[in-house]
């Protein structure tokens, strides 16, 4: 794209970082002009401009109040807790740990944070994910699936995948093409209403045709994190359930009935 261009809400402009390719005439770093997120596409190079460089681009339609800029912390390498994880850790002035996520956007993944105030997940940047080895890209199949867990302490294993909070359909569309298994921590079965959440994601995996290969169950109040002993619940046991809620026949709901 040529230098200078708008596009989607996006000012494309050479990128300082790799210097963008010999041809004068193009340009990598992409510039959201809402946000203030910005993606080299060349180097990988994120981060997200404050209000006054975003204000130098003459943009004037940019809110300089806006919520990513009074809520950024100042990051710090190294662990702020001695909790562990396998994704690289950083820590706030308070000391609260801090992660790196990836959020998509419709040209890849660009760079973004998040740091943790206890379990609850706070974003400095779009809500995104995070693996082991990010941002150098997901790779998956039948005999290596993902697995995707809730949170960055979950993250025990280099196919865990981290959603930084509960699971939506927005990251779910982010697995397409992908083989996974779903992760969810062990209250999930003890408590209805996160039981019937995660029985919708799983209907909208199903429905969707993505690669979801099961569910990971863990005993009640048990976390990935504590190893605990875990049981695949396999894809074909939701499949024909969900075959038995549609139908109306006699037969199907003693299946039913049996299943539960």
């Amino acid at each position: 794209m040529r230098p200078g261009t708008v596009k989607n809400g996006e000012l494309s402009v050479r990128c300082p970082f790799c210097g963008d390719s010999s041809n004068l005439k193009t340009s990598h770093l992409r510039i959201n002009l809402k946000s203030g997120l910005y993606h080299c596409h060349r180097c990988s190079q994120g981060g997200i401009l404050s209000a006054k460089e975003m204000l130098s681009l003459g943009d004037q339609s940019f809110d300089v109040s806006y919520e990513f800029h009074e809520k950024k912390p100042t990051i710090y390498p190294g662990p702020g807790s001695e909790r562990s994880s396998l994704l690289k850790r950083y820590h706030t002035e308070s000391g609260e740990d801090a992660f790196y996520n990836y959020a998509p956007s419709h040209n890849g993944f660009y760079h973004s944070g998040v740091y943790m105030r206890g379990k609850k997940s706070h974003f400095y940047g779009d809500s995104g994910i995070s693996w082991v080895g990010a941002p150098t890209g997901l790779r998956s199949d039948p005999t290596s699936p993902l697995r995707l867990v809730e949170g960055p302490y979950d993250v025990v294993t280099d196919r865990d995948v981290c959603l930084f909070g509960y699971l939506g359909q927005k990251k779910l569309g982010w697995m397409k093409g992908h083989n996974f298994y779903l992760v969810p921590d062990g209250d999930v079965w003890i408590k209805p209403d996160l039981t019937r959440l995660l029985l919708s994601k799983v209907e909208y995996c199903i429905r969707n045709s993505l690669g979801l290969m099961g569910v990971i169950f863990l005993k009640a109040n048990a976390d990935p994190d504590d190893l605990p002993e875990e049981e695949i619940i396999p894809i074909r046991y939701f499949r024909r359930k969900l075959w038995i809620k549609r139908s109306s026949s006699s037969k199907a709901r003693l299946a039913l009935a049996n299943l539960d």
